[in-house]
């Protein structure tokens, strides 16, 4: 029985088809390899911005209000909280405020609101603190601008939304005196005295670099007498200085403390600026803060207004 030869033309044939096609399935390949990749499509971020709740707070012994409120900033792509984003309607910026928060909180009042901050890639939970300088507002608008302005309204008038100085850390006392700054000056040190061990009255010994200012205040009784126990004088950016020696007598006026005013009446604060960095004749008066107390009572705080 004869076998079937192979016809070597066919199978040339085969094998230079098959070479054929898997040349063209490398070049499809390597085609798609070295086209140019489109990147994918990217989403567009969005935020959403919610109040979730807040407090108006208005005390009789700060000139300015503010309000303590929970926002909640959310985004289905990373972002990173600014502060300088958010504006309220009298161009204030919440990156801005120490201003206004550093006499509050040196005066012992805790500036915080119910429930605990979060913040994450995606989500931001805080508490805000928000000064309002015109207190006739009846509404504070916030803008938070992202990738566009979103507004916050708060309504000042509602009385649901007025906090206390309790739900701040403090005891309610009704002050016994109304207190406004007249005028402040630089004061010598050597205009002050003091008795030494044998009665005689010497000059005060002060630091070689500390500088003194003085502040006059007019003081007003509002029930029967007051007495001005301590103070003290925060100045943005270089910290809280305190009084002069209330054991040093000065020449020229009268310091307030410890004197019991039953009428109005004037006179002295003195403080002992000890930084030698500060530039007591640049200084600018919305810069500094007095925080006084009375004997038995909580601060008063005093805005200082240029002379």
């Amino acid at each position: 029985m004869n076998k079937r030869q192979t016809n070597p033309n066919a199978l040339r044939i085969g094998i230079n088809l098959g070479l054929l096609v898997v040349i063209l399935v490398l070049g499809v390949l390597i085609f798609q390899w070295i086209q140019p990749k489109e990147p994918p499509l990217e989403r567009e971020q969005t935020y959403t911005v919610t109040l979730d709740d807040y407090r108006y707070y208005q005390l009789e012994d700060v000139d300015y209000g503010f309000v303590l409120a929970r926002i909640k900033l959310s985004s289905n792509q990373l972002f990173t909280l600014d502060l300088q984003s958010m504006i309220t309607h009298e161009q204030i910026k919440l990156s801005d405020t120490l201003l206004y928060s550093a006499p509050l909180t040196g005066a012992g009042y805790h500036l915080s609101c119910p429930g605990t901050d979060e913040v994450s890639g995606l989500l931001a939970n805080i508490c805000v603190f928000i000064p309002v300088l015109n207190t006739q507002n009846g509404e504070l608008v916030l803008k938070v601008n992202l990738d566009r302005p979103y507004n916050l309204s708060f309504n000042l008038r509602d009385e649901q939304h007025h906090g206390t100085k309790a739900m701040l850390g403090v005891d309610e006392v009704i002050s016994t005196y109304n207190a406004s700054i007249l005028s402040y000056r630089t004061v010598s040190t050597r205009s002050f005295t003091i008795v030494d061990s044998e009665g005689a009255t010497v000059e005060a010994p002060f630091n070689s670099q500390s500088r003194v200012l003085g502040f006059q205040l007019r003081i007003q009784p509002l029930n029967n007498s007051t007495v001005i126990e301590t103070a003290t004088l925060s100045i943005l950016g270089f910290g809280t200085f305190q009084l002069v020696n209330p054991e040093y007598a000065n020449d020229e006026a009268d310091s307030l403390i410890g004197i019991n005013f039953t009428t109005a009446g004037n006179g002295y604060l003195f403080f002992e600026i000890t930084n030698p960095d500060i530039d007591l004749s640049a200084l600018d008066p919305s810069s500094m803060t007095l925080s006084v107390r009375a004997a038995g009572e909580t601060v008063f705080v005093v805005a200082v207004m240029a002379p």
